[in-house]
């Protein structure tokens, strides 16, 4: 998967979680680590994506 992929991926499945659970920080905190902990593939995009966020930002 490349950059834009992940980026798709992780915001497709972080809008179903934020769905899922509401306007709740904690739940949604909770959700997205059981996610994490079952989808290595968002996993990937999670760090995919910030990595290149940091990498943007020392540039």
């Amino acid at each position: 998967m490349g950059y834009e992929q992940y980026l798709s991926y992780a915001k497709q499945t972080l809008e179903e979680i934020r769905a899922e659970v509401g306007g709740d920080d904690q739940a949604m905190t909770r959700a997205v680590n059981a996610r994490l902990d079952k989808d290595p593939e968002f996993s990937k995009a999670l760090l995919a994506v910030g990595y290149r966020k940091l990498a943007q930002e020392q540039a």
